[in-house]
């Protein structure tokens, strides 16, 4: 959909970024009736972008936005963050792109969408670790930046040459695919020449954007980041927390979780994030229902620091090619504890804990690849700041790739995912030997 937008009004908007988060207030009487569009050129797609950074600012969540499109022009979607919504933690890995790229893989039989190599994604922001993931899963041929993003971004050294790809072809497929188009600014923080990959011949010879669009996006998104990243990374402490296996069965807390996953609390581990190989059984039956949904029978179980189990997840890749076992478990468990406090239900993140003082156990390793990329961004975004260093809370049974060619990869991540004083997104093989074991004999194969 296209929103004509009056010049000034961007102006309006970029010039009270600094003094506060709701700034799509400021543009709500310049904004046309809605109507079907088709993009001419880079900054009117960028500029389309931008229109939704300001609905996720209304909405509370980090200002990003994004627009799809087709080799034609023609926009198919538009999005926005959607990672906090009533000012709860909504779901941490509704970041534009995702859903964007769940909604082209969920309706693209029903209502005959392009092949992925026809289509173009358009972003305010640099991509995240799992949106790059995602993106290179979704297999589209452009991917249109305009904000950086130095901390969490894939071209956070800003060179596009995506040095966390680095010994793998997906490096080769960034740099071919993702654009970082010129800025034509009379100033040196709102200027910048074009870098990464030529932009798609769609946009013919109109590939740059203007200084004002692109202030936009990247002050929007300053403005909103500390706000919002405390907000899913602040919870109880852990010490307050309660435990789950002492609700009655009427409470509304055990029931949800119940209605969530029917064998929730049905094993607790022998202590808080070692599970051992009583956990395998209910490894292996989601591992079965993944590969019924497309899937290589992988899962992933997650138990709270009381080591009971929450729930234990199957992707879904017949549905979308980017859910896989743990972005379906880490949306679950946020929706349910946002649904919860929705409802005004007590003590309910007392007894649902952030899930840094847990733990996610997959039935399989990681892989260096698309997916496994994505989902190491997605525990990043879950974490969404430091965690707890006196456990494990990302771990595996079977091994895949190798634990050292995991370590290389994580320990070549942008900082956010990196580095000691932020999520540190390592994922370690459990310590049970008696569960590697037991899912190594009863895992299915596909």
């Amino acid at each position: 959909m296209k929103f004509t937008w009056k010049k000034g009004a961007i102006l309006a908007a970029v010039s009270i970024l600094t003094g506060s988060v709701v700034l799509g207030n400021a543009l709500h009487n310049e904004l046309a009736n809605a109507e079907p569009t088709t993009i001419h050129g880079v900054q009117e797609a960028v500029h389309e972008a931008a229109h939704q950074v300001l609905h996720a600012s209304d909405q509370g969540t980090f200002s990003v936005g994004g627009v799809l499109m087709d080799t034609n022009g023609n926009v198919l979607y538009t999005e926005h963050n959607n990672v906090v919504k009533n000012n709860l933690v909504f779901d941490p890995t509704a970041h534009g792109e995702r859903q964007m790229i769940d909604w082209y893989f969920e309706n693209k039989q029903r209502l005959n969408l392009p092949a992925p190599k026809n289509i173009v994604l358009v972003t305010s922001l640099d991509p995240c670790l799992m949106c790059t993931g995602s993106i290179l899963q979704a297999g589209f041929s452009n991917t249109v930046v305009s904000a950086l993003d130095t901390y969490a971004g894939i071209n956070f050294d800003k060179t596009a040459s995506f040095p966390s790809l680095k010994g793998t072809n997906m490096q080769a497929v960034a740099k071919n695919s993702i654009s970082y188009p010129a800025v034509l600014g009379s100033t040196a923080k709102f200027s910048r020449a074009a870098s990464g990959a030529p932009v798609s011949p769609i946009f013919g010879n109109q590939t740059t954007i203007e200084d004002q669009t692109y202030a936009l996006t990247s002050t929007a998104f300053e403005a909103t980041l500390g706000a919002v990243s405390g907000r899913i990374n602040n919870d109880l402490p852990e010490n307050q927390l309660l435990n789950p296996k002492t609700l009655a069965t009427t409470d509304p807390i055990y029931r949800a979780l119940k209605a969530a996953y029917p064998r929730a609390l049905d094993y607790t581990a022998p202590s808080p994030n070692n599970p051992d190989e009583g956990l395998a059984p209910y490894l292996i039956e989601a591992a079965q229902k993944d590969i019924a949904n497309g899937g290589d029978g992988n899962a992933v179980a997650q138990l709270d620091r009381f080591g009971n189990l929450i729930m234990v997840t199957a992707g879904n890749t017949a549905k979308s090619e980017i859910q896989t076992p743990f972005m379906l478990a880490t949306r679950g468990y946020a929706q349910l504890r946002y649904d919860l406090q929705l409802k005004g239900v007590p003590n309910a993140i007392r007894y649902l804990g952030h899930p840094k003082y847990g733990t996610f156990i997959y039935a399989k390793g990681l892989e260096i690849n698309p997916k496994g990329v994505a989902d190491f961004g997605a525990f990043g975004s879950t974490m969404e700041g430091s965690i707890p260093a006196d456990r494990t809370q990302f771990q595996y049974g079977v091994e895949r790739a190798t634990q050292a060619e995991l370590d290389a990869f994580a320990d070549g991540l942008p900082p956010f995912y990196s580095s000691d004083t932020s999520v540190n997104v390592h994922i370690k093989q459990t310590a049970n030997k008696e569960l590697i074991a037991a899912l190594k004999a009863g895992l299915p194969t596909n």
